[in-house]
């Protein structure tokens, strides 16, 4: 018990000595409540699962200490923690018995917990009301995994949402957002459907300390600029062709290349245009055309 206590305190110190010295924190708890969204024709009934999500997010707002801040109208960003539950109670698992049979059975989607990054920013903002956006890219670990939309236990997570945050005080705001939400792990294991939602949010926003003035300082006038690009992106992936009596997540793995040449033009100091050709290989097409004769 005492140790539990030392912790606790050495954690409450700890924060308190990190809120002193960045006093533009903000700690922000959500809820979500809204129903999963098919992404093929197959699965049209998955839209009457609804999904509940709870989640927070520790912030730090920007002042436009540097000129990107300016020029996006002074964002925060920082990390976000969730725990998702989903009602889906008939999703279809296929696996293979002792005696190597492939069974299939329907069972609970399951429940994912995510961590992830996030920058929210304005499109308008005034005295008491702002219209806001974020973007979210992080991972997301499942409950379960090896049905027909989630095929690996640890996967990707991008969502997105857009509404106004109210300020109610100095230190408290009140958001209401309109969430989309997206699961997958890439075909790194089949099958790869993922899981979609559409969701509502509410949430409100404490900060640590009283806001910060922003700050509007002039800079030298932008110039525009031109540069050539070469990128490198290597990867694996799980072919959808079967081969026998293979069962979803039994196909092979296949690595895979993407070289990319081109030039990008700034043309503002928020955006960038680019243009390139993209050179890409996987063994999968190899495979399909030499061993299985498919179109690719």
């Amino acid at each position: 018990m005492n140790k539990r206590l030392l912790l606790f305190c050495l954690l409450f110190l700890s924060g308190a000595a990190f809120s002193q010295t960045f006093d533009n924190l903000y700690i922000e708890p959500g809820f979500n409540y809204g129903h999963l969204t098919p992404f093929d024709p197959s699965h049209a009934s998955i839209g009457e699962a609804k999904q509940w999500n709870i989640d927070i997010r520790i912030g730090q707002q920007t002042y436009g200490l540097k000129r990107w801040q300016q020029e996006l109208n002074y964002p925060s960003f920082g990390l976000q923690l969730d725990y998702e539950h989903n009602t889906l109670n008939d999703a279809k698992y296929i696996r293979r018995n002792e005696q190597g049979e492939a069974v299939t059975t329907y069972e609970p989607l399951g429940d994912c917990i995510g961590i992830s990054g996030f920058l929210n920013g304005s499109f308008y903002k005034s005295r008491i009301w702002s219209l806001d956006y974020d973007i979210i890219y992080g991972m997301d670990i499942w409950t379960r995994c090896h049905n027909e939309f989630i095929g690996a236990r640890c996967n990707f997570h991008v969502s997105f949402d857009l509404g106004p945050t109210f300020r109610l005080s100095d230190r408290f705001d009140l958001a209401l957002r309109y969430v989309y939400i997206h699961s997958s792990d890439g075909a790194i294991r089949l099958p790869d459907y993922g899981v979609n939602s559409h969701n509502a949010r509410l949430a409100v926003r404490y900060r640590l300390a009283e806001p910060k003035e922003t700050i509007k300082k002039e800079y030298e006038p932008f110039a525009k600029t031109w540069n050539a690009f070469v990128s490198e992106g290597v990867g694996f992936l799980q072919t959808y062709t079967t081969q026998g009596d293979q069962i979803p997540g039994e196909t092979p793995m296949f690595f895979g290349n993407t070289i990319r040449v081109g030039v990008t033009r700034q043309f503002s100091p928020k955006f960038i245009w680019d243009a390139g050709l993209d050179f890409l290989w996987t063994g999968e097409t190899k495979m399909r055309y030499e061993m299985l004769g498919e179109p690719y």
